[in-house]
């Protein structure tokens, strides 16, 4: 089980995103999202990048500056516990054919990043 935050954010061509960022219980291994589909995130949702679908990004990071960029990835928002928590699950294909995977449990911050 992973836990971290989910918030606003802008995606690299400076429109509005949702970041997720998370790190595992062991505190070992550290997961972040960009995701940018034109429907926006909201649970229930399952949103799916890869290089022909390029709505997200992700990495797998297993130090504060070891981190690799996911060559496809995906984020089922199963739902939330309360307004402020959201659960789910995660994929990361990595570049050289390895899969992270896990769950999630993250807290809403309410907080509207300003992109363009």
């Amino acid at each position: 089980m992973h836990r971290g935050t989910m918030s606003s954010g802008c995606a690299p061509h400076d429109g509005p995103s949702t970041e997720l960022r998370l790190e595992a219980a062991d505190g070992e291994v550290w997961v972040s999202f960009n995701l940018w589909p034109a429907e926006g995130v909201i649970p229930p949702s399952t949103v799916r990048f890869d290089g022909d679908r390029a709505i997200g990004q992700g990495a797998y990071c297993v130090g504060p500056d070891t981190c690799v960029p996911a060559a496809w990835g995906e984020v089922v928002l199963v739902g939330a516990s309360t307004s402020a928590d959201v659960r789910g699950e995660w994929t990361l294909g990595m570049p050289d054919g390895q899969v992270h995977r896990g769950t999630f449990q993250a807290e809403w911050l309410a907080i509207q990043a300003f992109c363009g």
